[in-house]
């Protein structure tokens, strides 16, 4: 079972880069229609040089973690002004409490943490997050880190079972919308499929960003 679970929206074209204020107007609808609980925060984050190796004590995976300067946004009209010069960058809103707004399937009823987060890279990244039994014959990219090529499949693992998913448009991608949950948190799988993001946040994604999005898994 995962310590922490994050779901992704994957635009179907790996090299979009939306405009700052199209990343503006989808966190207005995530803040407003309640999606992140009340009184969400709103970050800026950038990447700084500064790099720190952690391990997992649940699973025993070493990551790489790049520390992240932080700025608070304190409206989401400020969005766009405060990232549109930047080629690399986070826009998060998170909070704590019941979402208004249901983002995944949960099996908590009470509050809980959530984070909403827009990523925006130089450089395509890989979106795979695959650590099923036979990944290693893949030689699949990390999830988040740089690759050289587009992959147009995506692979995932069910945090259930293990199970590796192929996602046809999910293997990469320069911009990408995370969604984030406290730990020990992850959403009820009815079968190997990632579909599982309400259609309304899916639908106000689509409309925002003017293009389709498959679905991802990410978790450590």
């Amino acid at each position: 079972m995962c310590e922490q679970y994050t779901h992704t929206l994957i635009p179907y074209s790996p090299t979009l880069v939306p405009f700052a204020g199209e990343i503006q107007s989808f966190m207005q609808f995530v803040v407003e229609t309640g999606v992140v609980p009340t009184r969400a925060q709103v970050q800026l984050l950038t990447p700084t040089d500064e790099v720190r190796i952690v391990t997992n004590p649940f699973t025993g995976r070493v990551h790489e973690l790049r520390r992240k300067e932080r700025k608070v946004i304190e409206n989401c009209a400020d969005i766009e002004r405060s990232c549109e010069s930047l080629r690399d960058y986070q826009i998060v809103a998170s909070g704590i409490g019941v979402p208004r707004t249901t983002s995944l399937p949960m099996t908590i009823n009470g509050p809980y943490y959530l984070s909403v987060t827009c990523r925006v890279s130089s450089t395509l990244c890989s979106t795979s997050h695959d650590v099923s039994v036979d990944a290693t014959s893949r030689g699949t990219a990390p999830y988040g880190t740089p690759v050289d090529q587009s992959s147009l499949i995506g692979f995932f693992a069910n945090p259930h079972t293990g199970r590796c998913i192929e996602v046809a448009n999910a293997g990469s991608a320069r911009f990408w919308i995370e969604f984030q949950f406290g730990k020990f948190l992850f959403p009820a799988f009815d079968d190997d499929s990632l579909v599982i993001v309400n259609p309304v946040i899916v639908s106000a994604a689509e409309r925002c960003f003017r293009t389709s999005f498959a679905q991802g898994c990410f978790w450590v």
